[in-house]
């Protein structure tokens, strides 16, 4: 269910809209296509994440952004 997004309605019905083509038939084609790509994409679970650190460069990247940012505004107060 998570996987359809918006495209399911409150009562559950999967709606695959298709206006590519000129015509009916290649339209309806065109839609049981992404359908079939769309069971099969929903048939896999997703990968699991598994959490990791932030780099030490990336926490010392942030911390620095914050210290300017944070003396920006002390200077604006005219504290320092």
């Amino acid at each position: 269910m998570q996987i359809a997004g918006a495209r399911i309605t409150s009562e559950g019905e999967l709606i695959i809209e298709a206006h590519r083509y000129r015509t009916r038939e290649r339209n309806q084609q065109d839609a049981v296509v992404r359908l079939e790509a769309f069971l099969e994409r929903a048939a896999h679970p997703p990968k699991k994440r598994h959490p990791t650190r932030p780099t030490r460069t990336s926490a010392e990247k942030r911390l620095e952004s914050k210290r300017r940012r944070s003396k920006i505004k002390r200077e604006r107060k005219g504290e320092e």
